[in-house]
């Protein structure tokens, strides 16, 4: 798949095709890669992904906040395609998606993974800045082999070691700004429950039952606020289900996309 880089420093990935457009957002010290085993499941469907600021290839951005790169992504997804598209994002991609609904009108379907649309609540916002502090104090790679274990189940971290490291050795190649640029900007991002709300498209969640990131009840909450809503519970995974259970993550994707495409058209 060809990249591109944006002249403000974003770095994308696109390749056309002869089905509806699939927009896909990492998160938070991920980049592109993670969606690798997902992409395969649509051969014939154009595929856009995009490196946040700092992660990946794209460029460090200080300042950075999710309405401001909501807005560059959807600006990105306009010079490659005037056509509707699925959009999916995971965890902090998930914010950006939601935030995405309010500048673009081209969105027919969104999968939240993994998500939600509240603002932080004071308690995780004194989470990010102990996190913060942490990063300055200990460094990258600590911080990674703290944080990378914790997305999984306890099984998964046992039974598939080669993948945790992979990961942290990949988080470990972030400089220390595109982390913290990326804390703050999630923890100032504002709540985005009305947009969801005001959403026509049919929404997919993806939850994990095991999700120490976002808590199952916390994940509920939002479900009843889109108007179409299909809602996937999954009880043996925390934060990353297209490693866990990747082939029902993956049949499920693939319900939903027809699903959309269907009512779409």
């Amino acid at each position: 798949m060809t990249a591109y880089k944006t002249a403000e420093g974003l770095v994308y990935y696109y390749q056309p095709g002869a089905d509806i457009l699939l927009v896909f957002l990492h998160g938070f010290c991920e980049d592109h890669s993670m969606w690798k085993e997902t992409t395969v499941l649509f051969p014939e469907h154009g595929i856009l992904m995009v490196d946040f600021p700092g992660f990946g290839l794209s460029d460090v951005m200080p300042g950075w906040t999710i309405p401001d790169i909501s807005q560059k992504i959807c600006k990105l997804i306009s010079s490659v395609s005037e056509e509707p598209f699925i959009l999916f994002g995971h965890s902090m991609g998930g914010y950006i998606a939601l935030e995405m609904t309010a500048c673009t009108d081209k969105i027919i379907g969104l999968g939240i993974v993994h998500s939600h649309p509240y603002a932080d609540t004071p308690e995780k916002k004194e989470n990010r800045l102990k996190s913060k502090l942490f990063l300055e104090k200990h460094g990258v790679e600590i911080y990674a082999k703290e944080l990378i274990p914790s997305l999984f189940t306890t099984h998964f971290v046992s039974n598939q070691p080669k993948i945790i490291k992979k990961l942290i050795q990949n988080v470990s190649t972030c400089q220390i700004e595109a982390l913290t640029s990326a804390l703050d900007a999630m923890r100032e991002r504002r709540d985005t429950s009305h947009l969801l709300q005001k959403v026509l498209f049919p929404v997919l969640f993806l939850i994990g039952q095991e999700d120490k990131t976002i808590p199952t009840a916390y994940s509920l909450g939002q479900t009843h606020l889109p108007q179409s809503a299909s809602i996937k519970i999954y009880e043996n995974s925390a934060h990353m289900v297209m490693w866990e259970i990747p082939d029902t993550y993956g049949k499920d994707l693939q319900e939903f996309v027809g699903f959309v495409k269907q009512n779409a058209y």
